[in-house]
């Protein structure tokens, strides 16, 4: 189907890799998602283009991998050479982080439902040998109708290096080495913060641990809500302890490791009672494990007694009963004209940053999902204060994705 018989109703999403738009297949009346990336020049030491380089490994991957926990891509245009790519998805109008803001605090039936499907997509994400890399509640969507979970925005998404499933194209590219400048920060596992190049699957389930924590969490509140990658080490460790080169020997081997030093501290977990139960408690610590190799997996997550006992998964349409009459979370827009390859009819986006559209936004600043910064300037573990000064913080973010921080400033 030519891509002309798409009609673009309003901007939805801004991300780092590319925007978003609610549009119309004026063939069928299909609502779909078309993900619109602009082809830059090469960075400084690259020889290719970084943004379209990930609309090329979105399409590998998501041509490869099947399965109804796991956004489908319906249609592309992602040519090599080419100066915008597209890619067009089923229409979902609601994120993960909408559902919780909608429904906090969740039950354990509601809390066990959507965790099934997260593990069942990441099971075999893993399984076909690709890495997630950026896992969080806003990356995670959910059908208003049949309440179905699904993984999405795979713009930072690859096939782990050495695995038996990675197309040999992308195993003799060359780029064998994983960049640390992927993931959201609160969801970052430590060996990312701590800089490894040759990280794994370890990392989604990281990201897995962090999202279980928000859905059982009285406030659908982040578990490490750091304002720096180095308060976020503190954050983890003030929770897990820190780390024992006894139990985890590759930490040494970890580039940012020795910039700084940190004051031994045992292992002082929160209480996420009473949403969460002894057996929940028990599976997600076992994902925020700080030796990536000690994480439990997706799939022998899928087996843990959090699903056996306790109370009954509810079905994933209650879950959405009382959302489906409204249009969903995203922000509307009144612009609306055709679709084409090179753009939209009235307006486009160099997907400069992480941002979505809001009329009253003062000032879009992004969620650092940047390498590490503070080593250098740090000679030990600072004590975080309870109250951090205004500004230093990320404050939670907001179901938009946008923070408004100048009036703060």
């Amino acid at each position: 189907m030519p891509l002309t018989d798409y009609k673009v109703q309003r901007r939805i999403a801004e991300g780092r890799f590319g925007t978003v738009f609610a549009a119309t297949n004026t063939v069928t009346g299909e609502a779909v998602a078309v993900k619109k990336i602009r082809a830059r020049k090469n960075l400084p030491g690259l020889d290719f283009d970084p943004w379209y380089k990930s609309a090329e490994r979105e399409r590998d991957v998501l041509v490869a991998v099947r399965h109804e926990n796991i956004i489908e891509l319906l249609e592309h245009s992602v040519e090599p050479g080419g100066v915008m790519a597209i890619l067009i998805y089923p229409f979902l109008a609601w994120d993960l982080a909408t559902v919780l803001e909608r429904h906090k605090p969740l039950a354990e039936g509601q809390t066990k439902t959507l965790l099934a499907m997260l593990l069942a997509g990441l099971a075999h994400l893993h399984g076909s040998g690709v890495v997630h890399r950026d896992l969080k509640p806003p990356n995670i969507l959910v059908d208003g109708v049949s309440g179905q979970l699904k993984l999405a925005d795979f713009g930072s998404a690859r096939f782990v290096p050495g695995t038996p499933e990675t197309p040999e194209a992308s195993a003799s590219s060359g780029d064998g080495l994983m960049t640390r400048d992927v993931c959201t920060r609160w969801y970052k596992s430590p060996e990312m913060l701590f800089g490894s190049v040759d990280y794994s699957f370890g990392v989604d389930l990281w990201a897995t641990g962090c999202t279980f924590a928000e859905l059982v969490s009285v406030a659908g509140d982040a578990l490490f809500p750091g304002g720096s990658d180095l308060e976020q080490l503190c954050l983890i460790f003030q929770a897990l302890g820190t780390p024992d080169e006894g139990d985890w020997p590759e930490l040494r081997q970890l580039p940012d490791y020795h910039k700084v030093s940190f004051k031994p501290r045992a292992p002082n977990r929160p209480d996420l009672a009473p949403l969460a139960s002894a057996s929940a408690q028990d599976l997600l610590w076992s994902f925020l494990r700080l030796n990536p190799r000690q994480r439990l997996g997706a799939r022998e997550a899928r087996a843990h007694e959090f699903f056996l006992g306790g109370a009954e998964a509810v079905p994933a349409q209650a879950i959405v009963a009382g959302l489906v009459a409204e249009t969903g979370h995203h922000q509307a827009e009144t612009n609306e004209g055709s679709f084409s390859p090179i753009g939209l009819s009235e307006f486009g986006s160099d997907c400069s940053g992480f941002s979505f559209p809001a009329a009253d936004v003062l000032e879009r600043v992004p969620i650092e999902t940047t390498t590490c910064g503070l080593w250098d300037e740090a000679a030990g573990l600072p004590e975080p204060s309870s109250e951090p000064p205004p500004g230093r913080r990320t404050p939670t973010p907001p179901r938009s994705g946008v923070h408004k921080l100048k009036a703060a400033r």
